[in-house]
């Protein structure tokens, strides 16, 4: 019994430390979507988009967003964007983790990280 409350503690605090893990990652989308509104209009499409505010990597991440809205002519919404974003997020998360699967699954990999080809 002692052992099933425990558990039932340990699950509600895995849910509590993802809530605020999401609450903190929207506030971060919302924070981007500011910096990639050039005009501070409340939307940003491919034309309107400030590319300058942010790093490297963030833009790699974003460019299949940012090819799509131009070749469909779309702007987003703060709500859109993070909605798009969050996809993304989730998208790059699941890749990581396939990536590192295969790669710690290689028979032929020694497990030195500097011996990885990605």
């Amino acid at each position: 019994m002692r052992q099933e409350i425990e558990s039932e503690k340990a699950k509600n605090k895995n849910k509590i430390s993802e809530l605020l893990l999401l609450q903190k990652i929207k506030l971060q989308f919302e924070e981007l979507f500011q910096a990639f509104d050039a005009d501070n209009n409340g939307y940003i499409s491919a034309s309107e988009v400030n590319l300058d505010n942010v790093s490297a990597q963030i833009l790699e991440i974003f460019t299949p967003l940012f090819v799509e809205m131009e070749s469909l002519g779309e702007q987003l919404s703060k709500a859109d964007f993070c909605s798009a974003a969050h996809i993304l997020y989730q998208v790059s998360r699941t890749s990581l983790n396939i990536i590192r699967f295969v790669w710690c699954a290689d028979p032929w990999h020694d497990g030195e990280a500097g011996d990885s080809e990605f």
